[in-house]
């Protein structure tokens, strides 16, 4: 071999050393972020959960609590199944102690969303309101805050 041949080979094997030091740096980077952000999100969802408790059983109103509420029981919520927004439902299934003033249609909405616009233009929920309740009914099979409402506002 040739000094050049050596002193080649000794200088690729540096530069294998710096690429695989910035390698294994980007991915503990890149670890560490994940488990940071995994962290965080934990916390925000124990914090919602503690404040959705606290507001449910003490009445505490935090701001996103408040305004979940005010969601549920607006004229939006309440002109569902009327003679505004007829539902589409099958009167059979629900009992008519409850559900003895609903309007029902074939040709109804299916739920409080699908209502006309008019309806809820101005007490529309903010979008992210609408994730989370969403989330809520699909993930709980259940519609309401601290109490159970009568409709679902996104399913069935």
């Amino acid at each position: 071999m040739t000094a050049a041949t050596i002193i080649g080979a000794i200088g690729n094997q540096k530069q294998n050393v710096k690429l695989l030091v910035a390698y294994v740096v980007i991915v503990w980077t890149a670890f560490a972020g994940f488990w940071i952000t995994f962290g965080i999100c934990l916390v925000k969802k124990n914090k919602l959960n503690a404040e959705l408790q606290d507001f449910c059983n003490n009445r505490v109103a935090s701001k996103f609590a408040s305004e979940l509420q005010s969601v549920y029981g607006s004229d939006f919520a309440t002109a569902f199944c009327s003679n505004e927004c007829p539902c589409a439902s099958d009167k059979k299934k629900f009992p008519s102690s409850e559900y003895n003033s609903a309007v029902f249609d074939p040709t109804g909405a299916l739920n409080v969303m699908g209502c006309p616009t008019n309806l809820y233009k101005a007490n529309k929920p903010k979008d992210y309101m609408i994730d989370f309740m969403k989330n809520l009914e699909k993930r709980y099979e259940c519609s309401g805050l601290c109490t159970r409402e009568k409709w679902f506002y996104f399913d069935n």
